[in-house]
């Protein structure tokens, strides 16, 4: 049975979201070229949260040989994503299910943009555990810091957006955060987005 936030998510609240926030993902290219450039050649990227397929759009742009995936609640940003790269794997989930689904894939990087804000605290942890385990060697976040956890009104909801140290809760598993990065929309990105590059060592 879907969680409420689940469910608002998958329905119309997220459908009207992905409609409305479609940036240009031609600006994000130089960003991924920055982030390919600190970590080396990378093979495989997921996305936890992909949405349209934006970032990795941008990510084929900036490298067209990695073997790239994303999964999302919503089913209409994720055909969306299917019909833009087609060749990538895409599938309908929320972000507690990774760690099942993904048991035994190897992903160098994964990602999120704007996904992790939205996860409600009683899950955030588990989501930010799975994602590390699943990662062989990189994880990327790009998501709305605060020094504590932080609940904002999100479009006149309450209980859908939560700002973070996600860089200090990632250190609590092990990575180390490599290079910081603030972004907004000149970068295709949201206002006052921080991007962490963080990795596993050991």
């Amino acid at each position: 049975m879907s969680t409420e936030t689940e469910t608002f998510w998958q329905g119309e609240f997220g459908d009207a979201y992905h409609g409305r926030n479609q940036p240009d993902w031609h600006r994000k290219v130089p960003f991924f070229k920055r982030i390919l450039h600190a970590t080396g050649r990378i093979g495989s990227v997921l996305e936890v949260g992909c949405g349209p397929g934006w970032n990795l759009r941008a990510l084929n742009s900036a490298d067209s040989t990695m073997e790239l995936a994303g999964c999302d609640i919503n089913k209409l940003a994720i055909a969306s994503a299917k019909d833009a790269l087609p060749w990538a794997d895409f599938d309908a989930m929320p972000a507690n299910e990774i760690g099942d689904f993904y048991e035994g894939w190897n992903f160098e990087m994964i990602m999120t943009a704007g996904v992790l804000i939205h996860i409600p605290p009683a899950e955030i942890i588990d989501v930010m555990e799975d994602i590390t385990e699943l990662a062989t060697t990189w994880v990327l976040a790009i998501e709305y810091a605060s020094d504590r956890e932080e609940e904002v009104e999100y479009r006149g909801h309450a209980g859908r957006l939560w700002k973070r140290p996600y860089d200090k809760m990632y250190e609590h598993f092990g990575l180390k955060v490599v290079s910081t990065e603030q972004l907004g929309p000149e970068q295709g990105f949201g206002e006052g987005c921080t991007a962490w590059l963080m990795k596993k060592f050991g």
